[in-house]
């Protein structure tokens, strides 16, 4: 699964894992679209 989820972020970002993350870590917008994108899911 985590080679699947790396696969993605560089196929689609075009960035690094490590990159993808530090983005989250430091944009709140970002961070909460994450959030509410992971509920969807569940809902």
């Amino acid at each position: 699964m985590q080679d699947e989820i790396q696969e993605f972020i560089e196929n689609r970002f075009g960035v690094t894992t490590n990159v993808f993350l530090q983005a989250l870590r430091s944009s709140p917008s970002a961070n909460g679209y994450m959030m509410g994108a992971s509920t969807n899911l569940f809902l």
